[in-house]
């Protein structure tokens, strides 16, 4: 498998199993599956509710000698209620127990968004955090002390577009590894695509074939208003590259133990929902 190579000589496997919306109960034989097959690469989150499983998961392929540490490449994300720079080293510790890690390989800020601490999703204007008062590269800045205590061996960021992305790379000292968004044919995202490679930020694409759960209006012209991810146009379309030195996570529900989903690039399950 092709991969991506980071300043200090890592490798990050080009192809990695992604477990947003990854169900409860499934998501933990998803993953062991997935590495059976030849995935390196797991792309986790706190927000998700399913670490503890996939640590479970991850555990028993270690124990077992399908895998060793070295050769796995395990990415999360900070969420957004957990931006003060005193809450990021919690966060972190709390994925590195459900995960059963040492270390993460990649840590992300999931959004440049803040909540308060202790809300999971905002019901109010009064729930969230102004970046003015907390600065995005405050939260950042803790995740590079994350890196200097060898909790997590690379830091980046999520869903950055390029003015977010931009302003934070005029004050991190650390430059961010890779910023994961959104990334396919009917989203291509050219302009951020080419900001980070001028600057040596890598890309990680999520829903490379496309995300689910869309409004109408958010639709592109032509699938209808009943499309999704389970139309045939949106099973026709090829496992599509997300561009010269970019990675792309495909869904867990691809890599059930089932003949219809069991092999990468097979016609199954998109995620669900549209938090990610």
């Amino acid at each position: 498998m092709k991969s991506l190579r980071f300043d200090d000589g890592s490798m990050l496997p080009m192809l990695g199993m992604g477990t947003w919306n990854a169900l409860p109960g499934e998501v933990g034989a998803a993953v062991t599956e997935a590495l059976r097959l030849g995935y390196r690469h797991i792309d986790c989150a706190a927000i998700y509710g399913n670490e503890a499983e996939i640590g479970e998961a991850l555990n028993a392929a270690l124990q077992a000698g399908l895998v060793s540490r070295e050769q796995l490449w395990i990415t999360s994300k900070l969420w957004n209620n957990a931006h003060a720079p005193e809450d990021v080293e919690p966060a972190l510790k709390r994925t590195l127990v459900d995960l059963r890690l040492d270390h993460l390989d990649l840590y992300l800020i999931h959004w440049p968004v803040a909540f308060r601490s202790g809300v999971l999703l905002p019901e109010t204007a009064a729930d969230l955090v102004a970046l003015e008062d907390l600065p995005l590269a405050a939260t950042w800045e803790a995740l590079a002390g994350m890196v200097e205590r060898g909790l997590c061996r690379h830091i980046g960021v999520s869903n950055f577009g390029v003015a977010t992305l931009g302003a934070l790379l005029e004050q991190a000292r650390l430059r961010p590894a890779v910023n994961q968004v959104e990334l396919h044919p009917y989203l291509q995202q050219n302009e951020l695509l080419a900001f980070c490679r001028a600057r040596g930020v890598h890309v990680t694409g999520y829903a490379p074939l496309g995300s689910g759960g869309r409004a109408a209006h958010l639709r592109p012209r032509g699938t209808g208003a009943a499309a999704g991810p389970h139309d045939h146009g949106h099973r026709r379309a090829p496992w599509p590259h997300p561009g010269p030195g970019a990675a792309a996570l495909g869904p867990a529900a691809r890599h059930r133990r089932d003949p219809q989903v069991g092999e990468p690039g097979a016609a199954g399950r998109e995620p669900r929902g549209r938090r990610r």
